[in-house]
């Protein structure tokens, strides 16, 4: 008769073994990755959310236009997605203009022109033009950092993400080992 210990949840001390092992495998693992990634899209919208930075500094208010930083059309942030990895994932942001906002960029000058700009402020067609307010430019002052994704020149993951990832990942291994993953 083998002795053996069975808890009163079933589990047995070699299906704990077995499911331990499971925590090295590469299924587990890439089922993390998608739950990270997944937790760091949702920091990341919150970031727009907030209109703060992963640090939690406050984004420099509009000058030009009211309304919310970086969600004029929201097409910035539709273009946020992230990539599971073998070993963790990466944070994309696909639109064009992405890294100017999220890096800044400095004052320059530049030749005097027209816009065409409706009263609250955002660029219009042409056909428009009637009913618009012209304005001119001599000098951009740039485009201030409002840095929606951390990075290591700025102080890497901040704290309140590692705890969320934490939490995942703690939640994710307590499934596992429980036999729900």
């Amino acid at each position: 008769m083998a002795a053996g210990i069975t808890p009163s949840g079933g589990l047995t001390l070699s299906s704990l073994r077995k499911r331990l092992v499971g925590l090295k495998a590469g299924p587990f693992r890439g089922h993390l990755s998608q739950v990270l990634a997944a937790a760091a899209l949702k920091l990341v919208m919150d970031t727009f959310r907030n209109q703060r930075n992963p640090y939690g500094k406050r984004w420099q208010p509009l000058q030009y236009r009211r309304g919310q930083a970086l969600l004029d059309t929201g097409r910035l942030r539709a273009s946020v997605a992230t990539v599971p990895l073998a070993n963790g994932f990466r944070i994309d942001a696909t639109a064009e203009y992405a890294k100017y906002h999220q890096l800044g960029t400095r004052a320059h000058s530049r030749a005097a022109r027209t816009a065409k700009q409706s009263g609250s402020g955002r660029f219009v067609a042409n056909r428009k033009a009637g009913i618009l307010v012209r304005i001119r430019e001599h000098a951009n002052t740039g485009i201030p950092q409002r840095q929606f994704i951390p990075m290591p020149e700025t102080g890497g993951i901040p704290d309140s993400w590692v705890k969320v990832f934490d939490r995942e990942t703690e939640a994710l291994i307590r499934r596992q080992v429980q036999g729900a993953a």
